[in-house]
C-alpha cells in the first residue's frame, strides 16, 4: 500500500511514489508511463490525470509527448526530494555520505556511488541539489557526471541547515 505523500492528493501520492520506485529501480532518468500505470489499480484517465498535475507542480517533466497508454517522464530535483523525503527511509544518512565523500575530495559521481555502494541515481541527485544551492559546480559529461570547484561551504554548514536543502 502506498501511503499518502504530503500536501499531495492520493492518486498523485500513488503516481510519484511509483515514477520515483521505477527511477531508483532502474537507476534511469528517464521512466516508460507503461511500465508503471498497468501496476496500479488506478483508471487509466485519473492515472494521467494525476500525471498531468504532478507535471504542472514541476515534480515530472514530460521528456516525450504523451497520450493515454504512454510516454516518457523524469522527475524533476524538486519531485526527487518529495519522493525520496516521504519514501526512503535512509534519505538523510544517503545525502550524508555523499556530502562526506565529497568534502573528503571524492569528486566523481561514479566513485562516490562505488563507495557508498549507492545508485548512481541517487548520488547524482544530491550532487544536483548541492549545485543547485551553489556549494559545488556539477559538471556534466558524455558517460555522466564529475564536480568541478567545491565552496569551503560545504563543510561549514551545519548538518542541520544542508538536510533542510533536501526537504521539498
Amino acid at each position: 500500500m502506498i501511503k499518502p505523500i504530503a500536501d499531495l492528493p492520493l492518486t498523485d501520492s500513488q503516481v510519484l511514489t511509483l515514477v520515483g520506485e521505477k527511477t531508483i529501480e532502474s537507476n534511469s532518468s528517464f521512466i516508460n508511463l507503461e511500465q508503471i500505470s498497468d501496476t496500479v489499480d488506478i483508471p487509466e484517465d485519473v492515472f494521467y490525470d494525476a500525471v498531468t498535475m504532478l507535471s504542472r507542480k514541476r515534480y515530472i517533466t514530460v521528456e516525450e509527448p504523451w497520450t493515454l497508454g504512454g510516454g516518457i517522464v523524469s522527475l524533476t530535483v524538486d519531485g526527487f526530494k518529495k519522493y525520496a523525503h516521504a519514501c526512503l527511509p535512509r534519505y538523510n544518512s544517503i545525502i550524508e555520505s555523499v556530502v562526506y565523500q565529497i568534502t573528503q575530495g571524492t569528486l566523481d559521481h561514479k566513485a562516490i556511488a562505488a563507495a557508498l555502494q549507492e545508485k548512481q541515481i541517487l548520488v547524482d541527485h544530491v550532487i544536483n541539489v548541492l549545485d543547485q544551492k551553489g556549494v559545488l559546480e556539477a559538471i556534466s559529461h558524455v558517460g555522466g557526471m564529475s564536480i568541478g570547484s567545491v565552496s569551503p561551504r560545504l563543510k561549514d554548514t551545519p548538518i542541520k541547515e544542508l538536510l533542510s536543502w533536501f526537504k521539498s
